[in-house]
């Protein structure tokens, strides 16, 4: 007999976190040029029955005439043989304040609808086992899914080489119990930020080959972890390599230490199209257990047909 006391769990992360940049704080809404379509796509430990798969799609537009960037956001995630999901799907607004002539803060916001399930179909309960296969359960299960408000909110401090974040997502703490209980959703706070140094930019200004350096530290719960690395872009092709986990601290219950994955990460962009694929390696107990997990991100930015000036504006975060 096996019994478990005490879950723990936590909302789904992407290696390529800059690469879902609207998932991970609602103030990075407009902050390219004009407008950009995002999508991600998370395999996580495929070796694992009932994989945990991840999706994200976005879309934001700058409005230059009211310095204010809007966007959509759809994020689905699905976990376990039962078909544990999710889908979060929300809209964002971020305004920006310039504070110098090298300075820009800019807070955002995201209103949106949380749907969390699960299939009660594909759950095996014991008194089905005791009465032998494609027999129905007797287990009563209040809902197969709630649907409740969310609200998630960010600020942003940037300038032409460095930038600086903070986000929190959940700040209700939305109850999303299945069984007329109350299980309230943990708000996660981040922390992000990094620079880049720009070795050559070809004649209309873009970047041709650089280094950039880069952390986001989250914390959801009792749950604890950073990814920090570098990128280093010779056009067109992008290389990263990150590591996960937290590695000082003691192991409490407020603060676990733990390593988690290496991150390897190959991209190209292609004009407007960027095209990013990431691995990781699992260094924790779970070594040789999961297979690992991949992760693949498409960013289509759309031509600026506005002057360049509006192009200073655009924050100097890797994009993969």
């Amino acid at each position: 007999m096996v019994s478990s006391l005490v879950l723990f769990s936590q909302d789904p992360q992407f290696s390529q976190f800059y690469a879902a940049p609207t998932y991970m704080n609602p103030a990075f809404a407009g902050s390219t040029s004009q407008g950009r379509l995002i999508l991600n796509y998370r395999n996580q430990w495929p070796q694992v029955p009932g994989a945990f798969i991840s999706y994200s799609a976005s879309f934001d537009y700058y409005l230059p005439d009211i310095n204010s960037g809007v966007g959509l956001i759809l994020v689905h995630d699905k976990a376990g043989s039962g078909a544990l999901n999710y889908t979060n799907a929300g809209g964002l607004y971020a305004y920006e304040f310039r504070v110098s002539k090298k300075v820009v803060i800019k807070p955002g916001l995201q209103f949106s609808l949380y749907k969390r399930g699960v299939d009660v179909n594909k759950l095996l309960f014991s008194d089905q086992i005791a009465r032998g296969a494609g027999r129905t359960t007797a287990e009563f299960v209040n809902n197969s899914f709630v649907t409740k408000f969310d609200f998630a909110s960010g600020v942003l401090v940037y300038s032409s080489n460095f930038w600086f974040g903070f986000a929190g997502h959940h700040i209700d703490q939305l109850n999303e119990s299945l069984l007329g209980q109350t299980a309230a959703l943990p708000t996660k706070w981040s922390v992000h930020g990094g620079g880049r140094y720009v070795f050559r930019y070809d004649r209309d200004g873009q970047v041709r080959k650089a280094i950039w350096g880069a952390f986001n530290l989250k914390q959801q719960n009792q749950f604890r972890q950073m990814d920090f690395g570098v990128y280093t872009e010779f056009f067109p092709v992008v290389f990263g390599v990150w590591y996960r986990g937290l590695p000082v601290g003691n192991n409490t219950a407020s603060y676990h230490k733990n390593t988690d994955a290496v991150t390897i990460l190959l991209g190209t962009k292609i004009q407007q199209l960027q095209i990013g694929y990431s691995y990781d390696l699992t260094l924790s107990r779970l070594i040789g257990n999961t297979g690992g997990s991949h992760e693949i991100s498409v960013m289509y930015e759309f031509v600026d047909p506005r002057p360049k000036k509006h192009k200073m504006r655009v924050i100097p975060c890797p994009q993969f």
